[in-house]
């Protein structure tokens, strides 16, 4: 049987490629939800499930919010200047947006109800969703008044602070 090499080796480069391009990132969280007498199996899944959705979006927010250079408070993306706080609420309702979270493992016993859950986040994706925040906003002029509110807000409490 004749194997054509030179196609083997373009097509576990195109693969080896689109991997390493694809950045994903995976994030794990478990929760033991300690069942009262008023909950029932489903109640008691629901809460944990709820519990576990607020851990991963925390981690999540957490992990793209260092990636960032936050000494000056503020960093430049696409030729605009975000505060951190803009930044941190736009990942958050990007990260809030994605609702399916993959079930690992999960026990009840009446007493307590363990749920282990992950997400999976395309970095890629995180950041382009990011950039076309930041144009509409731009578009917008929401962030030029937020960043100038900010700055203004901040020499006010140093005019304040002197004697």
């Amino acid at each position: 049987m004749f194997v054509n090499f030179s196609m083997y080796r373009i097509l576990l480069s195109i693969l080896l490629t689109t991997y390493l391009l694809a950045e994903e990132k995976i994030f794990v969280q478990e929760f033991t939800y300690q069942v009262s007498e008023h909950d029932s199996k489903v109640t008691s899944r629901a809460n944990t499930l709820e519990q576990v959705k607020i851990l991963l979006l925390e981690e999540a927010s957490v992990f793209f919010i260092n990636e960032i250079d936050w000494t000056k408070g503020e960093t430049l993306i696409d030729g605009t200047y975000i505060n951190k706080d803009i930044y941190e609420q736009i990942i958050k309702s990007i990260i809030h947006g994605i609702t399916e979270i993959n079930i690992i493992y999960q026990f009840w016993n009446t007493k307590i109800y363990l749920l282990k859950g992950s997400i999976r986040l395309n970095t890629n994706d995180i950041s382009e969703k990011i950039k076309k925040i930041i144009d509409k906003k731009q578009q917008l002029g929401e962030l030029g008044e937020i960043r100038k509110n900010g700055n203004d807000s901040e020499s006010d409490k140093s005019i304040i602070a002197m004697p």
